[in-house]
């Protein structure tokens, strides 16, 4: 599929449109977002041909995952591949360019750090307490998936909800001419660290610095947005390693944002099952070769 500059994005764009969860066991990995996570199975689907994304006769599965902020807020779909089926691994490093991770907000994300050790599933850091002058999002604690996919639970407080989707960059100003100037999504926050501290996606001791621009949709216009996508450069340890280039790779596959109109950019017709019907889809790539979605509903 070309991978053109949309028509006029920033006037158009509506909400994030989903995140895709590629995973081996769906039955597996929808038990544990339900048990770990707000989101909660909405009902699935099944696509018999797959090749508009890259796949010959490809088919697969999807589970539609949504928390309680309604029927605007952004989905999750667990995806498991039956031809072929899920491969790779996902990234070793919280550096690799790609989408890394899922950030949860939660009113005590101290209990389920025990909740999620009591079960036997090992997080990836001691749990990470409030420090001076840096309580915001704290107690914080992460956590892989079945498959590998790292879950970020930051203390809030309020209803557990989605709260960010995370994307590596290699350079984070080429990174916000195509997520910010080319798909039109606006820079919510600009968040960067000089001090080295401890984070939450390795072993003790990991330390870590970095530059970082959150941003939003337009999906709730005078409240607080309802998924933020978070895209990081890692200013130590840099940046290693390259995005999946496989649409089946285990992990993280894709995000898009919903739009109005795709006017005259080139795409294709998905069909996607009832839950989510008919959607035109054009697919472009960040300058670190990363898959973003612009999603038009077909009437």
């Amino acid at each position: 599929m070309p991978d053109d500059k949309p028509s006029s994005p920033r006037a158009t764009i509506r909400r994030f449109a989903w995140i895709v969860v590629n995973v081996r066991d769906l039955e597996r990995s929808r038990a544990f977002y339900e048990r770990f996570t707000p989101l909660r199975d909405r009902g699935e689907f099944d696509v018999s041909d797959a090749s508009v994304f890259g796949v010959e006769r490809g088919s697969f599965v999807a589970a539609v995952m949504r928390d309680d902020t309604g029927t605007t807020g952004c989905p999750v779909l667990l995806v498991q591949w039956s031809n072929p089926p899920v491969t790779g691994t996902t990234y070793p490093s919280h550096t690799n360019p790609g989408y890394f991770r899922i950030c949860f907000q939660h009113p005590d994300a101290g209990a389920l750090f025990a909740e999620v050790r009591a079960a036997r599933h090992e997080p990836l850091s001691p749990l990470r307490l409030p420090k001076p002058g840096r309580s915001t999002g704290r107690p914080v604690f992460s956590v892989r998936d079945p498959d590998g996919t790292v879950l970020e639970f930051l203390t809030f407080p309020g209803e557990p909800r989605l709260y960010h989707v995370n994307c590596n960059t290699a350079d984070l100003e080429g990174a916000h001419a195509f997520f910010g100037d080319t798909v039109g999504l606006e820079c919510a926050v600009r968040s960067t660290t000089t001090d080295l501290e401890e984070h939450s996606f390795g072993p003790g001791g990991d330390l870590a610095t970095y530059d970082a621009r959150l941003y939003r949709a337009d999906d709730n216009p005078g409240g607080p947005p309802h998924l933020l996508l978070d895209v990081v450069e890692s200013t130590f340890p840099g940046p290693v390693g390259h995005a999946y280039t496989a649409p089946t790779n285990a992990g993280i596959a894709r995000v898009g944002v919903e739009v109005d109109d795709l006017g005259a950019t080139p795409a294709a017709t998905w069909e996607l099952g009832p839950l989510l019907g008919a959607r035109r889809v054009a697919v472009l790539r960040s300058p670190d070769d990363v898959p973003f979605d612009l999603v038009e509903r077909v009437s």
